[in-house]
């Protein structure tokens, strides 16, 4: 096929009406400055043109009004359908110049367009004209040369977008109004899901101090009924967080944690746990590896085990007893594929069509004693693994079973670089957070007998559990850039400076490297967006400057603990007992009485309840950091209010803990903020 090589351009203008004229929500009357009237020589009636009647045809069967100009603007022609839209007479328009009619319009829109037609460009111009009662009306308004004549006429087709602007108008009310329902909506899913969590942390904990025999002894068969309790509370948790979690995806609010992942051992636990199950009804469940050193992939373990459980309890709640899936594992190009192929029912094509949809659940006859879930996990997996920059997939027939894989990429240390900075900024700017990135790099001496470039693991390791601890960071929060021998760490705590970094990482790199043959350098900034994350890394390392040796790392022992729940604030100081440091507990229902009566206690740590009465936890925490000008004080922050917790980190706050929670995992959080300095 042969095509012009030249390449026509729309040049598109937008001329909006004088905001002094578009008040009170009326369509605004505005007088037209008329020019000198010209001699016009109308183009239809000329007798010797022999195409004059095809032209006055086709001029007035165009559904948009036409405007014939010379190049100064001045009228020479019109058709019926510009009449009827600007409502003035053939003889009055050939008085009139185009500025007349055009809203805002002036002697450059002309050379301009003069000037595009020239280098083979339209013009659209997004504009009002004006009506001979003075209305306007919006309109859109395409522009070409009439080459009928010697002097080359200009065209003006005028197109009445009243219509389009309303729908616009009534678009953007609607879109508008489905924010602030979604919005309600999540503030909805956010109360609720804080109202079941409260309830649910003191079941689920009490329950479990009595299972593990805490509370005194108990009997097998009561055990039995125990853990059964146990469980049902762990799932009525899942359905709750099964809600949340497509919220926050969907949202770009969800913190992906993406790392080196070795998906045999993956594959392998997620077998080993399912495989009761499979056994109950007499199914096989095969996995097959294609390579035992399969090479690392990059993912977020966590999130790639839902997927899995997801895709593999979905084939084993479908398919018959005594059917059998395969899970394989397999490399394609630069990616890994993981295939769960079952030889169940299948899935017709109109259920493949809607099955990723959320809330839908395809109708099985053989599956009607199976208890019904939420209708979200393929959603959810769907999203997670896009989110990995893969793809998830299904391949079925109806009687021929089914086959769902997905993909993720193989790891590369630069791209898992680029992968954790963009999940961590994504993740913080959302959240209307400001991101900090320190890096921490390390060099060895040149007589310690290693060679820098080949830092050994554990030194490297814990290299970045210091600067992961110094900074209140989790160690997923930073990340190991081996080939740099430097640790990457993105935070949103206010405080940091110069002085505050060298004050947070020098008695923990004290404290787990004493070998003075390595010496730091750190840097920090703020990064976004816009640069590209081993640009931001370039510009970190050329602002490196040596830090100073760290100084000794103190003790903490005094607690203190705040929740107005009687039953919780006993559970919280019972646990407290039973660590080993030698610690001084005291505890209080009021947020007033722990800054009236244990301010000048000065407590090593916080342990804040958050939705308190009268002054809450906030309040607590802001009054109570506010002298502590060290940061002596520690703040473990305990709420069912997810944007409650998110407010208070944002503050500054050491950690937090939401409900409900184990008591393995309260002591953790306790014992690691009472041996950080």
């Amino acid at each position: 096929m042969v095509t012009n090589q030249k390449f026509m351009r729309t040049v598109r203008i937008a001329i909006p009406l004088p905001e002094s004229k578009t008040s009170g929500g009326k369509t605004p009357k505005i007088v037209p400055k008329l020019h000198t009237p010209g001699q016009t020589s109308w183009i239809v009636t000329r007798t010797d043109d022999k195409h004059a009647d095809r032209f006055q045809e086709l001029l007035h069967s165009l559904y948009d009004g036409v405007l014939v100009t010379k190049e100064s603007g001045q009228i020479v022609d019109v058709n019926a359908r510009a009449i009827k839209q600007l409502q003035y007479d053939q003889n009055e328009l050939s008085r009139m110049n185009v500025l007349d009619i055009i809203v805002g319009a002036n002697a450059q829109l002309l050379k301009t367009i003069c000037k595009n037609i020239e280098t083979n460009r339209f013009t659209l111009i997004d504009s009002y004209c004006i009506r001979k009662d003075k209305t306007t009306f919006p309109a859109e308004i395409a522009t070409n040369r009439l080459v009928l004549t010697k002097e080359g006429h200009l065209c003006f087709f005028l197109r009445d977008v009243t219509r389009r602007k309303k729908a616009e108008e009534e678009l953007i009310q609607t879109v508008s109004k489905l924010r602030e329902l979604d919005n309600a909506k999540s503030r909805l899913v956010s109360n609720v899901s804080h109202e079941l969590r409260t309830p649910l942390t003191i079941i689920s904990s009490f329950v479990s101090l009595v299972h593990d025999g805490i509370a005194g002894t108990v009997t097998d068969q009561q055990k039995e009924c125990l853990a059964t309790a146990l469980r049902n509370c762990e799932r009525l948790a899942n359905l709750i967080d099964d809600v949340l979690d497509l919220g926050r995806i969907e949202s770009g609010r969800e913190e992906f944690k993406r790392r080196r992942l070795n998906l045999p051992e993956l594959l392998r636990q997620c077998h080993h746990d399912f495989l009761p199950k499979f056994l109950f009804k007499h199914q096989q469940l095969n996995l097959d590896i294609a390579n035992e050193d399969f090479p690392d992939a990059l993912g977020d373990a966590d999130k790639i085990s839902q997927v899995l459980t997801n895709l593999v309890g979905n084939a084993h709640k479908f398919t018959p007893d005594g059917g059998e899936i395969t899970v394989t594992l397999s490399q394609d190009g630069e990616n890994a594929r993981v295939d769960v192929v079952d030889n169940g029912p299948g899935i017709t094509p109109e259920d493949q069509s809607r099955l990723f949809e959320a809330f839908t659940q395809i109708e099985r006859p053989d599956a009607k004693t199976e208890s019904k879930g939420t209708g979200l996990g393929l959603t959810i997996s769907k999203q997670i693994i896009e989110s990995h920059e893969g793809f998830l997939k299904v391949e079925s027939h109806a009687g021929q079973g089914s086959c769902f894989y997905f993909t993720l990429p193989l790891y590369d240390e630069a791209k898992a670089f680029e992968a954790f900075m963009n999940d961590r900024l994504r993740y913080m700017l959302t959240r209307n957070r400001k991101p900090t990135m320190v890096v921490v790099r390390f060099t060895i001496a040149e007589n310690s007998g290693q060679e820098n470039g080949n830092a050994p693991q554990p030194i490297r390791t814990q290299c970045q559990l210091a600067v992961a601890a110094g900074l209140g960071c989790t160690e997923t929060q930073s990340f190991l850039y081996e080939a740099e021998n430097a640790v990457i760490a993105l935070t949103d705590r206010p405080d940091l400076n110069k002085e505050s970094i060298i004050r947070h990482l020098q008695p923990e790199i004290k404290s787990r490297l004493p070998n003075g043959n390595i010496t730091f350098s750190f840097s920090f900034l703020q990064p976004d967006l816009s640069v590209s994350p081993h640009e931001w890394l370039a510009r970190s390392m050329g602002k490196l400057e040596q830090l100073p040796m760290p100084a000794e790392a103190g003790r903490v022992r005094r607690v203190l603990v705040i929740d107005d729940d009687l039953a919780v604030l006993k559970m919280m100081t019972d646990l407290l007992a039973r660590i080993d440091e030698k610690i001084d507990i005291r505890s209080t229902t009021s947020g007033y009485e722990a800054c009236i009566h244990f301010g000048n206690w000065k407590p090593d740590l916080v342990i804040l309840d958050l939705h308190l009465p009268g002054m809450d936890g906030k309040k607590v925490y802001q009054s109570m950091s506010k002298d502590d000008k060290d940061r002596r004080m520690k703040f473990l922050a305990v709420s069912g209010y997810p944007d409650e917790i998110r407010e208070i980190m944002k503050m500054g706050c050491d950690d937090c803990l939401g409900k409900p929670f184990d008591f393995k995992q309260f002591l953790d959080k306790v014992r690691n903020l009472l041996v950080t300095p």
